[in-house]
């Protein structure tokens, strides 16, 4: 098995190309070949030339580090008033390995169905909502086609098959998930119980995650 994340270049297929149709499934014979190796072999991979604007997944990037970096107070007004996934999880609040300490780190949670999306927008942060919404809607066009070249990969001749078996997305039945994650700095002084982590370890729950890192890393896959 090979040890490194492999790189694939999805220009043949990424949301620069407005018509999907207009490329055919030999154009994609080579771009699914290269997708089913690596999900098949490390089960994971990076893609480039995706079609999502560099300065658009900035720009998302820092209204979130606007919003994390407020009060606590003003997150507070955030939170889910049910309890439910929807908005502010606060520091240490989730636990992605249950055996562990909660996760060091924050959360917002954008989870669209059809139906009122119950957050509480910050009034501080302009923008975050419309950010989210935008953000969100892109990501679905680019996990479907990536779902397209899925399909051709494990052997449909029709690329639509997995984008079909997916037609609840979206709704209650099958809610998509946006998530913004944010590791504050730990002071020296901050008390770290045993087996803390930032982000326990654990499976996602979807068919498909996107994954978009700042230039810190520190992600690990197994």
């Amino acid at each position: 098995m090979a040890d490194t994340v492999p790189i694939i270049d999805f220009s043949a297929y990424g949301l620069q190309i407005t018509d999907r149709d207009s490329v055919s499934n030999s154009e994609l014979d080579i771009l699914a070949s290269n997708v089913c190796q690596a999900l098949s072999t490390v089960g994971f991979l990076y893609i480039k030339n995706h079609g999502m604007p560099q300065k658009k997944i900035d720009d998302f990037f820092r209204i979130n580090k606007t919003f994390f970096t407020q009060p606590e107070c003003v997150k507070a007004t955030c939170e889910s008033p049910t309890g439910g996934l929807n908005g502010y999880q606060g520091f240490a609040k989730e636990r992605l390995d249950l055996s562990k300490p909660g996760d060091l780190k924050e959360s917002f949670n954008y989870t669209s169905y059809d139906g009122p999306i119950d957050i509480q927008w910050p009034v501080s942060v302009l923008g975050m909502g419309a950010a989210y919404d935008e953000f969100y809607e892109q990501s679905t066009k680019l996990s479907l086609r990536i779902l397209d070249v899925i399909s051709l990969c494990i052997g449909f001749s029709d690329r639509n098959f997995l984008r079909n078996c997916h037609q609840s997305f979206g709704s209650r039945k099958s809610p998509g998930t946006l998530r913004s994650l944010y590791y504050p700095p730990l002071p020296a002084s901050a008390s770290i119980e045993p087996g803390q982590l930032r982000c326990g370890e654990h499976s996602d729950y979807g068919t498909l995650t996107l994954l978009f890192q700042d230039k810190c890393g520190g992600l690990e896959v197994c």
